[in-house]
């Protein structure tokens, strides 16, 4: 009896220093809250995550969470102008129009993402996560945060400038 349990032993030991219990720990190393709770998303366009992987993040205005995948599809990189306008329902929208790159990039995407949610990140803040339903072809997109937060979406505006600024000066 002693010696079963001395082989049980040594062969626990011995596994333990196998590749086997490293797999194992790096599973448990790579949940979303673990790996990822402090990574900062630059301002962009994001795939939401269908099996919970990513970056957790709380949609604002909203209780609803998703997992963001974080490298972004579109970054401000790609954004060639932002401007105020009126939306579809008449009130103030952030209008985004992408450089050639970045059109390319959006139509690849909303064709790949029908029916999917893409997620809207302005300065790690999760704006909104839109159902993508049919490809965008154009280089254009709007956020529309609703008619009682035009305030917010002129912070944002402003937010968005600042980026851009910095991204043209590294060029």
């Amino acid at each position: 009896m002693k010696n079963a349990l001395l082989l049980l032993f040594i062969g626990c030991l011995l596994s333990s220093c196998s590749g086997f219990s490293n797999a194992s720990k790096h599973i448990e190393n790579t949940e979303p809250e673990y790996v990822i709770q402090d990574t900062f998303l630059i301002t962009g366009f994001y795939r939401i995550s269908n099996n919970n992987e990513g970056l957790k993040r709380t949609q604002l205005y909203d209780t609803a969470t998703y997992y963001v995948i974080p490298t972004p599809v579109i970054s401000v990189k790609h954004f060639k102008s932002i401007e105020m306008a009126k939306g579809y329902y008449g009130h103030k929208v952030l209008s985004l129009q992408f450089d050639k790159m970045g059109t390319d990039l959006w139509f690849a995407e909303t064709t790949e993402a029908q029916g999917k949610k893409i997620a809207v990140i302005v300065n790690d803040t999760l704006i909104s996560a839109p159902r993508v339903n049919e490809p965008i072809p154009v280089g254009r997109a709007s956020l529309d945060l609703g008619p009682e937060n035009e305030i917010k979406l002129q912070q944002f505006k402003s937010d968005i400038e600042k980026e851009m600024e910095k991204y043209a000066s590294r060029k």
